[in-house]
């Protein structure tokens, strides 16, 4: 036979135990405190790479970001695909391989438009130094003066 439980009691009972803070949650959490700062610190730079994207974008219409926040971002989100599957959430890891390939993409248009503007800065013309036949010529013009 099931007795039902007093609400009085139940109350009571629920407000004598505090609810756990979200650092208590963190240091509890199943899938160990180490995969959680490492979760955080990923998106801590993905974020940082959006913001610098973002900004870059702003200016002029050109990127003038460096591809290095794109490898970083690249890297954190195979650290957070590896998170997803590791607790075997497939929702969360099909939007993380969507989130890295992008990121990619971004650094490597980045880095493409980079050696673009390299190759403009470059001289058409590679410069030869006088052969000796040459310095023989105006050696001989600056004896005749």
């Amino acid at each position: 036979m099931i007795v039902p439980a007093n609400p009085d009691t139940l109350r009571s009972a629920a407000l004598a135990t505090p609810a756990p803070g979200l650092f208590d949650q963190l240091l509890d959490h199943p899938a160990g405190t180490s995969w959680i700062v490492l979760c955080l610190a990923s998106q801590a730079v993905i974020a940082l790479a959006l913001l610098v994207y973002w900004n870059a974008g702003q200016q002029g219409g050109r990127r003038r970001a460096s591809p290095l926040f794109g490898y970083a971002a690249v890297i954190a989100g195979f650290a957070l695909l590896t998170y997803a599957v590791a607790i075997r959430e497939p929702v969360f890891a099909i939007g993380q391989v969507v989130n890295t390939l992008v990121f990619a993409r971004i650094a490597g248009l980045i880095r493409s438009e980079g050696r673009r503007r390299q190759a403009q800065k470059a001289p058409k013309f590679p410069i030869v130094a006088p052969d000796s036949a040459e310095l023989k010529i105006d050696s001989i013009r600056n004896q005749s003066r």
